[in-house]
């Protein structure tokens, strides 16, 4: 009756009229029923549970003997263990009372995976579905997690190697992302939202910008922590307006348009490009880069130096940008050679192929946004070949606003906490301002100036030759030419190298000096009889006369 739900009160009425027809001669044991009857709901309800009787009970399932004629007639999953069984019976009678034990790893695995959220994997890593989007996992925590969670379900019954095998059988249900998926080749038109995804649509060759719902099925692994159109809950304060207002002074409006791009480029970098920062120490260009960040999110931004190291270690150099949005370095050495090779491939959104220590390389694509803050601007072998100028803004920052100057200590964390809101704003107006520009960024006449500038500093040969027609270098130069049409290029290399070590600067090899020299300044070259590489060294070299360079660039033969 307790068990089928029967109340008291109709209990006891029912198991007295029960007692009067069978205890007609012992009215005492009719008297005791009553007692009976509420001990036992008394007890179920103390205990929280049904109360058996029989074999099933708490009591005689105590004294249980595997030589009970009724014992092998039970429910298996509910007799108990015999005191007297053999342990081969113990371990059976175990397994019985664990459904568990009885089921297939197959059977176990897809309860683990219903009950646990939306997971995939990709080239070896986990990721978990956060109503927004899928975050990173970490691997080695996850598994020794499934192991726990397989002991649980055997109640620590199966052994290590049993208990591995099912969290094995999870990982391999896990569903695998398809091979176009976003984790490592960042998505080239779509972008995550606190409040929505932003898409990008070409439409009869005009940009448009599209807002629809967050998908899994779109492998985005990152999302900001604001929304994009929508009402912001970001402080409001005064402090990014000073900032620009001082920004303004060193760059003027074109520098503050650009400024507004690149923060505007920080919540949707649609088209690739690499910034540079000029400027002295405390001028305010790690500020703006940090405020960058902070729109970004520091975990999807890397810090990777784009120069050439040399020694092979440089081949696992872009592994931590693997699958972030921006790489953003705050002090670029300026001894360092810059990597324009490989920062040129940024614009083609194409994958390459990144080696990672200890695990296999992956096919990823560089960070859309590179920003980088230097004291100096670093050299390079790109010469001024006027490859970067499409793909390069630059802007120079006069000291402003000094970190650790009265009570604050950093500028950038100072700004945010107060002024939040305007960052977010002037962000999105620049966004606005790349949308209607079809994503064309604003270059300006002074960083255009910069860029050539920049290239021109690193243009060794071009230098060189500059030297050497203003008279400044190339006595021991024309002392050893031949005074034929075409001379030695080996002689005109050892004097440029003799050039690099003195005015500190490093030389190219002699073969792709002589590919320079044969492309870029179109000197005629050729094979002689007598040894050697020839030029035609009157297309840039003039004899130097009283000092000075003729002004006819015709080479003079002695």
């Amino acid at each position: 009756m307790r068990q089928q739900g029967t109340p008291l009160d109709i209990a006891i009425k029912q198991m007295n009229a029960w007692g009067a027809k069978v205890y007609t001669q012992e009215p005492e044991r009719i008297k005791d029923i009553e007692r009976q009857v509420r001990d036992v709901y008394k007890k179920d309800l103390e205990a929280d549970k049904l109360y058996q009787f029989g074999c099933y009970g708490e009591i005689k399932s105590a004294y249980c003997s595997a030589k009970c004629k009724i014992y092998p007639t039970l429910d298996k999953t509910k007799r108990a263990e015999p005191l007297d069984c053999t342990k081969l019976q113990k371990n059976e009678n175990e397994a019985r009372r664990n459904p568990a034990l009885e089921m297939s790893e197959g059977q176990l695995a897809d309860t683990i995976i219903k009950n646990m959220p939306m997971l995939c994997k990709s080239n070896g890593q986990y990721f978990q579905w956060v109503t927004t989007h899928w975050k990173r996992i970490d691997g080695d925590m996850f598994e020794d997690t499934l192991v726990k969670l397989a002991m649980t379900m055997y109640g620590n019954q199966a052994t290590i190697k049993k208990n591995k095998a099912l969290a094995e059988h999870v990982v391999a249900k896990i569903p695998i992302a398809p091979e176009s998926n976003h984790f490592f080749s960042s998505c080239t038109d779509k972008f995550n939202f606190s409040d929505c995804t932003a898409v990008i649509l070409n439409f009869e060759g005009k940009l448009l910008l599209e807002k629809k719902p967050h998908n899994p099925n779109d492998y985005l692994a990152y999302c900001a922590q604001f929304p994009l159109e929508a009402p912001h809950n970001l402080a409001k304060g005064s402090e990014f307006s000073k900032y620009l207002a001082t920004r303004l002074q060193d760059v003027g409006e074109d520098g503050v348009r650009i400024i507004k791009q690149m923060l505007g480029a920080a919540l949707i970098p649609y088209v690739p490009r690499i910034f540079f920062i000029e400027g002295i120490t405390n001028s305010g260009k790690s500020t703006l880069a940090k405020l960058i960040i902070k729109l970004l999110g520091q975990e999807n931004v890397s810090e990777v130096l784009p120069v050439i190291k040399g020694g092979g270690a440089d081949r696992f150099n872009w592994e931590p940008s693997i699958g972030k949005l921006a790489n953003i370095v705050l002090e670029l050495p300026k001894t360092a050679e810059l990597d324009v090779n490989t920062l040129k491939m940024i614009r083609d959104k194409a994958p390459i192929s990144i080696d990672r220590k200890q695990q296999k390389h992956v096919k990823a694509t560089l960070p859309f946004m590179h920003i980088y803050c230097c004291n100096q601007m670093p050299s390079s072998f790109e010469g001024n070949s006027g490859a970067l100028n499409n793909r390069v803004s630059m802007l120079f920052f006069k000291p402003g606003y000094l970190n650790g100057s009265g009570s604050v200590v950093e500028y950038a964390e100072h700004i945010w906490n107060d002024d939040a809101g305007s960052v977010l704003e002037v962000a999105r107006e620049g966004l606005a301002d790349l949308i209607e520009s079809g994503f064309h960024y604003f270059n300006g006449i002074n960083s255009a100036k910069m860029a050539s500038d920049w290239q021109k500093m690193t243009d060794n040969i071009t230098l060189y030759f500059g030297d050497v027609n203003n008279g400044e270098w190339g006595e021991n130069l024309f002392k050893s030419l031949e005074g034929t049409k075409f001379e030695k290029g080996a002689v005109i290399y050892s004097d440029f190298r003799q050039w690099c070590t003195e005015s500190g600067r490093k030389p190219m090899g002699k073969h792709s000096f002589y590919k320079e020299l044969e492309t870029r300044f179109e000197v005629p070259r050729k094979n002689n009889g007598m040894g050697g590489e020839r030029f035609l060294i009157e297309k840039v070299i003039q004899k130097p006369i009283n000092g000075k360079s003729d002004t006819n660039p015709i080479f003079v033969s002695y």
